[in-house]
């Protein structure tokens, strides 16, 4: 996904990939380590690419703690993604649709922990805004990156398209696609399009019309 994106020149956060990498061999360690510290500043993020909810996540401040974060992140699957860490707000957009793609509403997330974590995405109360409280502009190329981030990955029926907003330049930073997004009532996916005119029953009969068109 992020080289795919890469190509195509859509904004994301630095980052770099590294996969099936013995983490017992010292030599191989210090090859990763120097490629970070080259690479990327800290704080960074060591995540499994292969997870969800934030498992498998460490949030990394100094070279000390980077060999823990990726045996923890191994653990889960071999392909490790190593992110820059900036200073962001927490953005989703909702996509339904199979050859014409709709968004819905942009909201977001506002947490009060050091990241969004998965105790602060489960056990903590966390403020929902829809609409966030952005630009009109800011907001519509939020969506036209999410189609087009879509449609690059040749996903349809439904999904969630995350993105970051840099606090300090409003820099749009598209972070990831969700195939499988949360669908319970305090789930941000029928949370959207609710808020964007589908109450969540509504939305299940739309989602059942647009695989029957499949």
């Amino acid at each position: 996904m992020k080289t795919i994106f890469s190509n195509l020149k859509l904004p994301q956060v630095n980052y770099l990939v590294f996969q099936n990498e013995d983490l017992n061999d010292k030599r191989v360690r210090n090859k990763i380590i120097n490629e970070i510290l080259k690479k990327l500043n800290f704080p960074v993020f060591v995540k499994p690419s292969n997870s969800g909810s934030s498992l498998g996540i460490s949030k990394v401040c100094n070279e000390s703690e980077i060999l823990q974060a990726l045996k923890k992140a191994q653990e889960i699957d071999q392909r490790i993604l190593i992110e820059e860490g900036l200073e962001v707000r927490e953005i989703e957009c909702g996509i339904i649709g199979n050859s014409k793609l709709l968004t819905s509403d942009v909201g977001e997330v506002i947490y009060e922990s050091d990241w969004y974590d998965y105790d602060s995405k489960y056990h903590s109360n966390n403020k929902i805004i829809i609409p966030a409280d952005i630009d009109s502009e800011i907001a519509k190329e939020i969506k036209d990156i999410a189609i087009k981030s879509c449609r690059a990955l040749n996903i349809f029926g439904f999904a969630r398209v995350d993105f970051f907003i840099e606090k300090s330049s409003n820099k749009i930073l598209l972070n990831e696609i969700n195939t499988i997004p949360g669908f319970t009532k305090n789930s941000m996916f029928p949370m959207l399009w609710e808020a964007s005119g589908l109450k969540i029953e509504q939305l299940v009969a739309k989602l059942v019309q647009i695989s029957l068109d499949l």
